[in-house]
């Protein structure tokens, strides 16, 4: 088993549960779907390959949250700016509308 590049984590919980990552060198869109009767994540991911223009939308909302996560950790940023900076924000929910769920 080779080590993969994970692109981005939008769900961390425990580990990365949703985001972008290679699998066999190819990007894929990874989630590790959540059980109501266990109350707990699963131990599996379901995956699926992403498309260049979905790929560049989510690397660029990632630079968004690096951005906002860098200033927040300077005391720059606060928790009720999350997860985008104000000059960010009008990009940010642009974004949100293009990726989708």
């Amino acid at each position: 088993m080779a080590w993969e590049q994970v692109y981005t984590t939008k769900v961390f919980w425990d580990r990365a549960r949703l985001g972008i990552a290679d699998l066999n060198g190819i990007p894929h869109i990874y989630e590790s779907p959540f059980d109501e009767q266990l109350d707990d994540y699963v131990d599996f991911y379901f995956v699926s390959p992403v498309d260049l223009e979905l790929m560049g939308l989510a690397l660029e909302d990632w630079a968004i949250w690096i951005r906002w996560a860098e200033a927040f950790d300077q005391g720059e940023a606060t928790r009720e700016t999350h997860p985008a900076l104000p000059n960010d924000r009008e990009r940010y929910e642009e974004l949100k509308m293009l990726i989708g769920s």
